[in-house]
């Protein structure tokens, strides 16, 4: 009996372990239809902005700040993607396809969008998709200024403070190619 207890512990604890460096999750693909060259990031940060420009998925965003979402559809031709809001987070603007949020709260987006842009404090987001995304950094009070992460949060990319830099989804597993050499 004790020997079961500890076998489901040890199971419990591998598998929580071992989910940490694991693509989305099941409840972080939910609303997405099932696509191969779908991926996940990870992103974090204690102050910045981040904009997730001409992507798919879903993108949840844990936040204090604004959160600007332009040309929101569904992944249908002609269907509407979906907004839910969690926490003290008002909608401030809802005309010419863009909608505004404010407040500290959750927002889950799940469809395809022209851009998602955040700024403001405490950020974290899972999103599984595919995409563009560029983020740049302000130092916080213990001079972090953020990450990004594919699958293994032990692989973190800092944010870039004073710049913009800017991440694929999926990650690129092969370089692009050589342009041709000069003509002599």
């Amino acid at each position: 009996m004790i020997f079961n207890r500890v076998l489901t512990t040890a199971t419990v604890l591998l598998s929580a372990a071992l989910s940490a460096a694991q693509p989305a999750t099941v409840a972080q693909r939910a609303g997405v239809p099932a696509n191969p060259g779908y991926a996940t990031m990870h992103l974090e940060t204690s102050v910045g902005s981040t904009r997730s420009v001409d992507s798919e998925g879903r993108y949840e965003i844990s936040f204090r700040g604004t959160v600007l979402i332009s040309q929101l559809t569904g992944f249908a031709a002609g269907s509407k993607g979906s907004v839910q809001v969690f926490g003290d987070v008002k909608k401030q603007y809802d005309a010419n396809n863009r909608q505004v949020y404010f407040g500290r709260g959750r927002i889950v987006i799940t469809g395809k969008w022209r851009s998602i842009h955040w700024f403001g404090g405490d950020m974290k987001t899972v999103w599984f998709g595919k995409g563009r995304v560029q983020v740049t950094g302000e130092y916080d009070k213990n001079l972090k200024t953020g990450a990004l992460w594919y699958d293994d949060p032990k692989k973190r990319i800092d944010f870039p403070v004073n710049g913009l830099l800017e991440y694929i989804l999926p990650v690129r597993t092969t370089p692009p190619p050589t342009p041709p050499a000069p003509r002599t």
